[in-house]
């Protein structure tokens, strides 16, 4: 398996844990149900070669990845869309908690911006949190 591979595995995998959360897949599948919300997605943007070294003489790659977070809206929902929100800022502190302290498998993580659908989708809200991680190269790299 490749290093990135693992990296956004174990991401993945702690963001799984997330209260709340019903599925989170690496990826932004296009068959996305209401039965998937509220989600997790990770969708690698960009990746750079494994040229920085760390101390320790650690050689390891940077990643900038989207962390989609996804909720439905709907009618039956208590306190509307104040409520909705505050549900989905206690989902992303718990991101920004998980990329302040990431899961083995990678070595430095940070969030850059969060980006929010501005209330502009009807069916559900959405934010993408842009971060970028740090990975350690494949041992012989």
């Amino acid at each position: 398996m490749t290093s990135i591979m693992h990296a956004l595995e174990s991401l993945r995998d702690a963001l799984a844990a997330v209260p709340d959360i019903k599925t989170c897949r690496i990826g932004l599948e296009p068959d996305i149900s209401p039965d998937d919300y509220p989600m997790i997605r990770l969708v690698p943007v960009r990746l750079r070669p494994h040229t920085q070294t760390l101390p320790g003489a650690h050689l390891a790659g940077e990643a900038e990845v989207l962390i989609y977070l996804g909720a439905p809206i709907g009618a039956e929902d208590a306190g509307g869309l104040e409520a909705l929100y505050r549900q989905q800022f206690k989902t992303w502190q718990a991101v920004m908690d998980i990329l302040a302290y990431p899961p083995a498998g990678i070595l430095d993580a940070h969030a850059e911006e969060t980006i929010t659908d501005e209330d502009s989708i009807d069916a559900y809200k959405m934010m993408a949190v842009r971060a970028r991680i740090l990975y350690p190269a494949p041992i012989g790299a």
